[in-house]
């Protein structure tokens, strides 16, 4: 989490951004990556997907949504509506992955 969230550039080292797709797909990591920051990691996985406009930060984060976990589902709640936000300015691949999470 700390090499994707403090990257400076605005394309992440591909082996790292490949490695936190996949670990996503781990209930137990999911968890890990929501609690990242104390409980901040979504928030600012989001926040860097935004700013970036970034399809491989938000497949990790809809592999992240794919989870039954309760406190992995209740990040989402807050967050439902994320095709809207990101429906101004965000490429279609990301685009497609918002209408995917949940």
């Amino acid at each position: 989490m700390k090499l994707i969230l403090d990257c400076k550039d605005d394309r992440l080292e591909p082996e790292v951004i490949a490695l936190a797709v996949n670990l996503a797909l781990n209930p137990g990591c999911a968890e890990q990556f929501c609690d990242y920051k104390h409980g901040k990691g979504l928030k600012l996985l989001m926040k860097r997907a935004y700013k970036y406009k970034d399809p491989l930060i938000m497949k990790m984060i809809r592999n992240i949504s794919s989870h039954a976990s309760p406190d992995v589902k209740n990040q989402f709640i807050v967050r439902r509506n994320l095709s809207s936000i990101f429906a101004r300015q965000t490429s279609l691949s990301c685009l497609a992955i918002c209408w995917s999470i949940g």
